[in-house]
């Protein structure tokens, strides 16, 4: 499997689309025949700037962040994002960003860099800032900010385990209750990694889901006690999984946290 590490890249290349994203999660081993995993940057690297490194959910693309790369606080920080078939195991995507950061940072020398993540993507960030911490054998993530994340699991995807002859991989990991799940219940964040969760709900509910939820994800998972309760901050907005991104008020939370 090819890894590209630190390639200058544009959102608007056909290769970040959404329809890509969305391969990625159907057919995950297609999407590495014809893309590259990795981390890319959205400019040349600048040691004087704090990578934050940002991390797509399942389904997603890098062009879910496109809000957010416009928007941020680019003098303090350079922007980099990760792509990845969603669709994949969670322990083996996890590993290619820990190994990812941990070859970036050597060939760069930064000492340290922050992760903000939106959905699937947190679970996933979650368990690369520990394997990444663990290999490196110091805390060179001190920031990891979690947007809509679906800690508890999603129900959906047990159903469609069950139920679809080729159900998509990650759905193991994201059942709730799943080996993936329970290991980041019982393990927390390396010491000296904050993690603040922010989390969206909006007042229509489907005729399939009542419980309070963002459109995607149930408050009750976004907000999972086993992960919530060693937070240091935890943020709700009234707005849906995907357009939790596209509001100022979010990046500037982000900003907020990222600067305690």
């Amino acid at each position: 499997m090819s890894f590209s590490l630190g390639e200058v890249a544009s959102l608007d290349e056909a290769r970040f689309a959404s329809d890509v994203g969305g391969g990625g999660m159907w057919r995950p081993f297609d999407f590495l025949s014809g893309n590259t995993m990795g981390i890319y940057f959205t400019e040349p690297y600048d040691p004087a700037r704090i990578p934050v490194v940002l991390v797509y959910g399942i389904g997603g693309s890098p062009q879910d962040w496109s809000y957010f790369i416009r928007h941020f606080d680019r003098k303090r920080y350079q922007l980099w994002f990760c792509h990845y078939p969603s669709g994949m195991r969670l322990d083996r995507i996890s590993s290619g960003l820990a190994s990812g950061l941990l070859v970036l940072k050597e060939g760069h020398g930064f000492r340290e860099c922050n992760v903000v993540a939106h959905s699937m993507g947190g679970l996933v960030s979650y368990q690369a800032i520990n394997k990444g911490v663990d290999r490196e054998g110091r805390n060179f993530i001190p920031r990891f900010v979690s947007i809509s994340t679906p800690w508890g699991g999603e129900k959906s995807a047990e159903s469609g385990l069950r139920h679809l002859k080729h159900p998509v991989p990650s759905w193991i990991d994201v059942t709730p209750e799943s080996d993936f799940l329970k290991s980041i219940y019982a393990t927390p964040l390396p010491q000296g990694t904050t993690h603040d969760l922010i989390y969206g709900s909006i007042e229509k509910r489907s005729v399939r889901r009542k419980e309070p939820n963002d459109g995607v994800v149930t408050v009750a998972s976004e907000t999972e006690p086993r992960v919530a309760s060693r937070a240091r901050s935890m943020k709700h907005y009234p707005w849906e999984h995907v357009e939790i991104l596209n509001k100022s008020a979010t990046v500037e939370s982000v900003e907020r946290m990222l600067a305690r």
